[in-house]
C-alpha cells in the first residue's frame, strides 16, 4: 500500500482498494488497478517498463505474501515451540492434545506422533485425570472433558470432589459423592465405557451392568440425606458385586465404545490384527496421499468410522463415508451407481478396500504444499474378507536356489497343494540364483487365496517379501 502511495500517487484508501482486489485475486480489478499504478507511476517520471515490473513484484502478494513483523512473529512461536517440544514434550504433547480437544482428525494424527515418539497415552481414569490432558508419571493421560456426554463443568465436579475427600473407591462410592444432577446415567455409562472406571477393577461389562442400580441406590441415599434420616444404603457395592457376573465386552466393541466416545481408538486399534494383511492390497496409506498425484488411482485400507447417506436431485441414493486406517482419515464419495452395488455392506465400524481416484478439494494438484484437502471418488469398494478373491489374480514366491533344501522345497509343494483351488490367485514361482539374478519363472496351475497361515509360513521359510499379489 505504501508503494502505491509514494510511487503511484495513491491516496491510502485507493491503495485499500489494491489490496482487496489482491486478497480476492479479482483478475479483472488487478488489471484495471495495473493501468492506473502505471500511469500514476509514469506521471510521477518511472519509466513504463519499470512501473510494470514494480506492479508485477506488487502482484505477487495475492499469491501469498505478508510483512516482516508477521515472519518474525511465527519465527518467534517456532522457536519457542520446538524449544518446548524438544525439552519438554510430553507436557507440549499434553497442550497441544487440550488445544485440539474438539477436532478428532487432529487428535488422530497427534496421537500416532506421541505413539511413534515413543511416548504413553494414557485412558482417562477417574482418580488420575483433570479436566484437560496431563502429564502423570511420564505418561500423558487422557481430558475427562473430552469424552463425550461429560463435558468441561462435570468434570471440574469430580475433580473437586477428589481433591476434597480422596480418590474413589468403587463405582457405588464415586455415584453416592458426586452431584447426580450433573453425573446421571448416561455420564457414568460414558465413563465406564470410556475406561474412567477401570481403576476400580472390573470388567466394564459388569460395570454397565451395575449402572443402574448404582445411580439408583446413589439418589436414594442422597434423598434420605436431605430429609434428615439416619439409614444409609451401606455396602452396596459388594452387594452388587455379587449379583452380576464377571463378564467382559468382545475386543472390538470395547475399542468400537472407545472410538465412540473419545474420537479415537486408545487401547488398540481394530485394524492392527489386520495391518499385514491390508498391506497385501493396498497402494497407498491415507498419510501418503498428499504425495500422491492428482487423479491418480489408489486403493486403500480401512474402517468406516462415519456413513452419510445422501440423495441426489434425480432422487438417486450415494453415500459420503470417512474411511480410517492406522494413519489418518480421508472422505470417499459413493456416487449412485456403484452405491446401488455395495450398499448392502457399507456401514460403520466395515473393514473395507476401497479403489477410486484421488482428487484435491482445492489449492494446487501439482504442490505438494499448496495442495487442498484429498478425497477419493470411489471405483469399487470391496469387504476385505471379500477381497482377497477379487482384487488380485497372481500370487508370486520369490526362491531364491544358492544354499535352497529338497525338504523346503518340498514343504512349499504340499502347502500349496493343501490350499490349492480354495482362492483364484495362480501362482507363479520365480526361482533367483541369489537376492538379484532371476533364473526362471515357472507358472503353475496351483490357485490359491492370500491366507494368512499360508503366507506366514512362505515367509517364515523363503524369508519376509517373498510372496505378494497382483492384478
Amino acid at each position: 500500500m505504501q508503494a502505491a502511495v509514494k510511487l503511484a500517487d495513491f491516496t491510502m484508501g485507493q491503495a485499500d482498494i489494491l489490496r482487496k482486489a489482491m486478497s480476492k485475486k479479482d483478475e479483472e480489478a488487478m488489471e484495471k488497478q495495473r493501468q492506473l499504478f502505471t500511469k500514476g507511476a509514469v506521471a510521477r517520471k518511472i519509466p513504463l517498463a519499470k512501473a510494470e515490473k514494480i506492479f508485477d513484484e506488487i502482484a505477487k502478494f495475492a499469491g501469498y505474501g505478508f510483512n516482516k513483523s508477521h515472519s518474525a512473529s511465527y519465527a518467534i512461536v517456532s522457536f519457542q515451540t520446538a524449544y518446548l517440544k524438544a525439552n519438554f514434550p510430553l507436557e507440549y504433547y499434553a497442550a497441544l492434545l487440550t488445544s485440539e480437544v474438539n477436532n478428532a482428525e487432529k487428535v488422530g494424527i497427534y496421537v500416532d506422533e506421541i505413539r511413534k515418539s515413543g511416548f504413553d497415552l494414557q485412558p482417562p481414569d477417574i482418580n488420575l485425570c483433570q479436566t484437560k490432558f496431563t502429564v502423570h508419571e511420564n505418561k500423558i493421560y487422557f481430558a475427562l472433558s473430552a469424552i463425550k456426554n461429560v463435558g468441561g463443568g462435570a468434570a471440574d465436579s469430580f475433580i473437586k470432589e477428589r481433591e476434597k475427600n480422596g480418590a474413589f473407591k468403587s463405582l457405588q462410592d464415586f455415584c453416592n459423592r458426586v452431584d447426580l444432577r450433573i453425573a446421571n446415567k448416561e455420564v457414568v455409562e460414558s465413563l465406564i465405557l470410556s475406561g474412567s472406571f477401570d481403576c476400580f477393577g472390573l470388567k466394564r461389562l459388569k460395570l454397565s451392568r451395575m449402572a443402574e442400580d448404582a445411580v439408583f441406590s446413589a439418589q436414594k441415599n442422597q434423598e434420605i440425606q436431605e430429609s434428615g434420616q439416619d439409614f444409609l444404603f451401606e455396602n452396596m457395592s459388594e452387594q452388587m458385586q455379587k449379583i452380576y457376573p464377571d463378564e467382559e465386552y468382545p475386543e472390538d466393541r470395547l475399542l468400537s465404545f472407545e472410538k465412540k466416545l473419545l474420537g479415537i481408538y486408545l487401547s488398540g486399534h481394530p485394524l492392527v490384527k489386520y495391518e499385514e494383511q491390508m498391506k497385501r492390497f493396498v497402494s497407498n496409506n491415507i498419510l501418503s496421499l498428499r504425495e500422491a498425484k492428482d487423479g491418480s488411482t489408489v486403493t486403500l485400507g480401512g474402517i468406516i468410522n462415519r456413513l452419510d447417506l445422501k440423495t441426489t436431485k434425480k432422487n438417486e441414493r450415494m453415500a459420503i463415508l470417512t474411511l480410517e486406517d492406522l494413519g489418518g482419515v480421508v472422505e470417499v464419495v459413493v456416487f449412485p451407481k456403484l452405491f446401488e452395488r455395495v450398499n448392502r455392506y457399507l456401514a460403520e465400524e466395515a473393514l473395507v478396500i476401497v479403489k477410486g481416484r484421488l482428487d484435491f478439494e482445492d489449492g494446487s494438484a501439482e504442490n505438494t504444499e499448496e495442495k487442498g484437502t484429498p478425497k477419493i471418488i470411489a471405483e469399487d469398494i470391496l469387504l476385505l474378507e471379500d477381497a482377497q478373491g477379487r482384487l488380485y489374480k497372481k500370487a508370486h514366491i520369490k526362491i531364491i536356489t544358492l544354499g535352497l533344501e529338497d525338504s523346503v522345497l518340498d514343504g512349499l509343494r504340499k502347502n500349496l497343494t493343501l490350499y490349492d483351488g480354495k482362492g483364484s490367485c495362480q501362482v507363479f514361482l520365480h526361482f533367483f540364483k541369489n537376492t538379484e539374478q532371476l533364473e526362471d519363472i515357472l507358472e503353475t496351475p496351483i490357485k490359491i487365496s492370500p491366507n494368512p497361515e499360508l503366507i506366514g509360513y512362505i515367509e517364515s521359510n523363503f524369508g519376509e517379501g517373498s510372496i505378494w499379489f497382483s492384478e
